[in-house]
């Protein structure tokens, strides 16, 4: 009882701490003039809008089509766990032409499981059909795998917008074997904290009316 007891506590602690560092944090409003949207990222996250400046799009966000075109990505700066096996985190806005919703629906459904992953996609904690991004309703969908260990953990949402799908990735990765390396494994709590980090980027979105 007392474990679980510290454990919520502590939980609760990182949750805090991960809300506060956001809202001290001087921000940078980016606007996107093709897809008429708005959002903020934190000032100190590097910002490209083209595709292996930062990352490549495709290896984080596996489920996005061949033609999926990205319109910017946003990488943290730095290790916030350092004693931990955290290698990156993005923030992806991209966009495909579609024809229908189910379409763009599709884009949030994880990959059939690969016989080399052996770890399959993590169950969301909620249906589908709760999501948002700014005032729309979207789809909502998540995506892992790895071989060795889970690598790459991927939340996407889509949305149809003025003819197109619009996607949001929030793409995090880790490395393998850290017991080599002299570091752990992350946490649950850890993961939740870069989630929610992703996720307060994603709640700056709005529309241009």
């Amino acid at each position: 009882m007392m474990k679980t007891t510290f454990a919520a506590l502590s939980f609760a602690a990182l949750v805090l701490a991960a809300t506060f560092v956001s809202a001290q944090q001087p921000m940078r409003t980016v606007h996107d003039a093709q897809d008429r949207l708005t959002f903020q990222i934190p000032a100190n996250w590097a910002l490209a809008s083209r595709d292996r400046e930062l990352s490549t799009f495709h290896q984080e966000a596996r489920t996005a089509p061949k033609g999926a075109r990205l319109r910017f990505v946003a990488a943290i700066p730095e290790n916030p766990y350092p004693a931990s096996t955290f290698s990156g985190a993005h923030f992806y806005i991209s966009a495909v032409p579609v024809r229908g919703a189910a379409a763009c629906a599709a884009q949030t459904a994880p990959l059939p499981t690969d016989p080399n992953e052996r770890y399959a996609a993590e169950p969301l904690r909620k249906p589908d059909n709760d999501a948002r991004v700014g005032d729309r309703p979207a789809h909502h969908g998540r995506d892992q795998h790895g071989q060795i260990c889970t690598q790459f953990r991927d939340d996407v949402y889509t949305l149809r917008h003025d003819g197109t799908c619009l996607r949001f990735d929030l793409a995090m990765n880790n490395f393998c074997g850290g017991e080599v390396s002299g570091v752990k494994d992350m946490t649950k709590e850890e993961i939740f904290g870069i989630r929610q980090r992703l996720e307060a980027i994603l709640k700056t979105v709005t529309f241009d009316r």
